[in-house]
């Protein structure tokens, strides 16, 4: 449901704006479609009279054309495009004031058309695939298997040193790898 905004007397007496100078409605042909006129005087209760360019008689369909506006009025228009009807473009005209004023908005009913076709550029670098060097550098392999050899000729082949060193060397084998390992799987 579409919604209009008329405003009565806000800019001097008998004056009328709307919020939108035109309004889009997308229908299919035999379908229909509410539009609400939301009309709020800011003057003095008045009659209002509205009515449709010939464009629009058949299509849009309003029950009071005449009605007496206090404060605000919410009024429906139908609308229904017939089934051989694709689109349609009219006015729809609001008079205050016994006629001295007379202002209107525009109404598209139908299929959506695209105005312009949106080119959005894309920087080449961004097509390229990001690539990575190494994240765990050679030197960091190496030290880790040498750590981990002297460990273990440390505490198993030849027990040389204590017991407490060889559990800190392998502790620190240990975090090696793991950090290895982490940094592997993360990809860092």
């Amino acid at each position: 449901m579409a919604l209009q905004q008329v405003h009565l007397g806000r800019e001097g007496i008998d004056s009328i704006s709307f919020e939108w100078s035109e309004i889009e409605i997308p229908l299919n042909p035999g379908e229909e479609e509410l539009l609400e006129l939301n009309i709020i005087n800011h003057g003095i209760p008045t009659h209002i009279y509205i009515s449709l360019s010939d464009d629009l008689r058949g299509i849009v369909e309003l029950d009071n054309p005449n009605p007496f506006v206090r404060f605000d009025l919410t009024l429906p228009l139908r609308i229904k495009l017939p089934p051989d009807v694709r689109s349609v473009k009219g006015k729809i005209f609001i008079s205050a004031g016994y006629g001295r004023v007379k202002k209107h908005f525009t109404i598209s009913i139908g299929e959506k058309k695209i105005k312009e076709k949106r080119v959005v550029e894309v920087d080449k670098k961004l097509r390229e695939p990001v690539k990575r060097g190494r994240s765990v550098s050679l030197t960091l392999i190496v030290i880790t298997a040498l750590i981990f050899v002297i460990a273990f000729l440390f505490t198993v082949i030849q027990p040389l040193l204590p017991e407490l060193y060889g559990a800190v060397i392998m502790a620190v084998t240990l975090t090696f790898g793991v950090t290895y390992s982490l940094m592997k799987v993360t990809g860092v």
